[in-house]
């Protein structure tokens, strides 16, 4: 959640909350709060996973099948940081983290690099990139260069990141590794944001997220009666398409995978209630829910596919207020609760990093 600073900020200037910025601060205040109660556990921690291991065979998770929930240990009694996940065992393996205040994780599609985002302080985020253990982590995008969001093009040798244009509207721009070149793609008019950008599976295609006001004015808050779509704009062209157009919330996190096109999508009176998660064609066809509340899912987050293009993964918090991991199955329509953690990216067809 934000800040009293922020809040006040927010409040009485009528400001937009940064998109994202909620997830990302409960992201952030997770790891630090996990970090505080780490010291004190510690103790503990070791007691308990030491009869973990004696009654569950060293596996700090029981996977359950299809909807069925699972065994999830206590919060602050795993250590935060992140892990790799086997979806197969549910096992999980201790992830070099890069550093404080990184976060969006995604791999290379040739599995050599990490890029992320990096909160920096105050309103400061950055790009940085590691190699694909997470160590070497540097600066790629930042100074005086707000960028966040990286994700891949096919081809590796580019990036499709969230940044500002010259009117101080956040816009989708590419950023070529080689040259350093950042180049704006998207030009969403004021009071809109461009945001959430996923590269589509032939390289030339960006999906992205727009919201704005339906009132179309900056006193509105982001939050307040939004109109939320899914857009298409093909690289070095002109051409642009609107995917999915959501009248009555948001339309976030769009992923681009073979079957098509997975996003959340909110609802209610003032489009904050989650509706679940949906799929359309690239063409904006047939699109129709997936994965809806119910059945050990209070609320969902960043759907992303595997590097085959065929299974989805995303977290889930439980009406515990635990986070797992979850994928879902076009082909069968299965969803499974795979493991604990919050899924940033694949590894590879059956390793997920999850932050905990």
């Amino acid at each position: 959640m934000p800040d009293l600073k922020d809040a006040f900020r927010i409040a009485t200037d009528h400001a937009r909350p940064t998109p994202g910025a909620l997830d990302r601060q409960r992201a952030l205040q997770r790891r630090a709060d996990k970090r505080r109660k780490a010291g004190v556990f510690i103790a503990i921690a070791a007691v308990i996973a030491l009869i973990a291991a004696v009654v569950l065979g060293g596996r700090a998770f029981e996977r359950g099948d299809g909807d069925d929930r699972v065994a999830v240990p206590p919060d602050g009694i795993v250590a935060p940081g992140l892990y790799a996940l086997d979806i197969r065992t549910g096992e999980t393996t201790p992830f070099h983290d890069p550093g404080d205040g990184t976060y969006d994780f995604e791999l290379s599609p040739d599995g050599t690099r990490l890029v992320m985002t990096r909160d920096v302080g105050g309103e400061d985020l950055e790009v940085w990139i590691s190699d694909a253990d997470g160590t070497n982590a540097r600066r790629l995008i930042g100074g005086d260069t707000y960028a966040e969001m990286p994700t891949w093009f096919p081809d590796g040798e580019r990036l499709a990141v969230s940044s500002f244009d010259e009117n101080g509207e956040r816009q989708i721009f590419t950023y070529d590794l080689s040259t350093r070149d950042l180049r704006q793609v998207t030009h969403e008019p004021t009071p809109s944001d461009a945001i959430l950008a996923e590269v589509g599976v032939d390289g030339r295609t960006i999906y992205y997220s727009t919201t704005r006001s339906r009132f179309g004015t900056l006193s509105e808050s982001w939050d307040t009666n939004p109109i939320g779509k899914i857009k298409a704009v093909v690289i070095g062209t002109s051409e642009f398409d609107t995917i999915v157009s959501n009248s009555a919330g948001h339309a976030l996190e769009p992923t681009a995978g073979t079957p098509g096109i997975a996003y959340l999508r909110t609802g209610g009176p003032v489009g904050a209630e989650l509706e679940g998660m949906w799929l359309v064609n690239a063409d904006g066809t047939d699109d129709h829910a997936i994965v809806t509340q119910g059945a050990g899912i209070e609320w969902m987050g960043r759907p992303t596919w595997s590097p085959r293009g065929d299974l989805l993964a995303f977290s889930a918090r439980d009406a515990d207020g635990y986070w797992n991991a979850w994928t879902y199955d076009p082909s069968t329509g299965e969803r499974r609760m795979v493991g604990p953690g919050e899924p940033d990216t694949w590894l590879d067809d059956h390793t997920l990093l999850v932050g905990a």
